[in-house]
């Protein structure tokens, strides 16, 4: 394929999933400025003048021109009714597709031991910028600020071990759990505390917004990051969670177990890992009562940031899945 093809991120978000959009639309950017013509087109609208595709969340039963390179970008292929990776991979055999674009490094992994037809080539859904923390980072006054984010299906990770390990904390130090979420529904914040089994702990819930969930995490003295872990939807899912919280400088606790998560933790280097509630304790705690080790973790989790999601090295990855290296 010659230098500078047209390329078209066709995608299925619609105004009602704007964040997913956005991470298009930021993907098209980043083509655009390294000398590619792209543009972002929805599933219902494919253009067909492209001299390559890439859809997103979609299979193409056929090529939208037939000398034209397609390519799948695997994030969230997963519809929620598969039973296993291997029933969701099979609607590949009936695609007409050159390349695989799995978003997390460990997918790739399991993907290449399939022996697909198509390539596979892993790049993440877009580059992640690193911001500065604000001049006034924490310590603030009154307790510790724990953060959680994620939706209201991500919570349910937050009970069991986790809550058990944040409540022996607050045992030694004072703690409160800051839930920023995007429940369906109006929440109390005595129910969530009553449904983690939490007492000590204290609870704020914080709706999210596009505005607001920014200026809220930068408060936070550390983020803890239950997920999803020994399944193959794990397998499938990118730790976005966690590069949302180390571009704005929090230092993480992440799951132990939850593949992407410790494939960027590079074993616990980058970021501790936590799975029983003894692990979950001593990892939070430890984070809380050494500022010097919270500032070398989010430290190492921001180098981490940059050489795998900065502009240069996604870009890399995107020229390697068009053949341009």
């Amino acid at each position: 394929m010659a230098r500078g093809p047209k390329l078209v991120y066709v995608a299925s978000s619609t105004n009602q999933r704007v964040a997913s959009y956005r991470m298009a639309s930021d993907t098209v950017k980043l083509w655009e400025r390294s000398g590619f013509r792209a543009a972002l087109a929805h599933v219902r609208d494919v253009p067909g003048d492209a001299d390559a595709y890439v859809f997103c969340k979609h299979i193409p039963s056929e090529r939208p021109r037939p000398d034209a390179m397609v390519a799948l970008h695997m994030h969230d292929l997963w519809d929620g009714e598969q039973d296993t990776l291997d029933a969701t991979l099979a609607q590949l055999s009936n695609s007409h597709i050159d390349v695989v674009v799995p978003c997390s490094r460990p997918y790739e992994d399991r993907l290449a031991e399939l022996n697909l037809a198509p390539r596979v080539a892993w790049c993440p859904e877009s580059p992640v910028p690193r911001r500065p923390p604000p001049a006034r980072h924490p310590p603030q006054e009154g307790p510790f600020r724990v953060g959680f984010h994620g939706t209201g299906s991500t919570f349910r990770f937050l009970s069991g071990n986790p809550a058990r390990g944040l409540e022996r904390v607050a045992k030694k130090l004072p703690v409160e759990l800051v839930v920023l979420s995007n429940f369906p529904r109006q929440v109390t914040e005595q129910a969530l505390k009553d449904t983690l089994r939490l007492r000590r702990v204290r609870v704020r819930y914080v709706p999210w917004t596009a505005e607001g969930h920014m200026a809220e995490m930068c408060s936070w003295d550390v983020a803890v990051l239950p997920a999803s872990h020994g399944s193959d939807y794990a397998l499938i899912k990118s730790c976005n969670r966690l590069r949302e919280a180390a571009q704005h400088g929090v230092p993480v606790v992440a799951q132990r177990g939850n593949p992407d998560m410790e494939w960027f933790s590079d074993g616990g280097k980058n970021c501790p890992l936590a799975a029983d509630a003894d692990e979950w304790y001593k990892c939070v705690r430890r984070m809380l009562r050494y500022r010097g080790t919270r500032n070398s973790f989010s430290s190492r989790t921001g180098r981490r940031l940059m050489a795998v999601y900065g502009d240069k090295p996604v870009m890399e990855r995107w020229k390697a899945v068009f053949d341009l290296l």
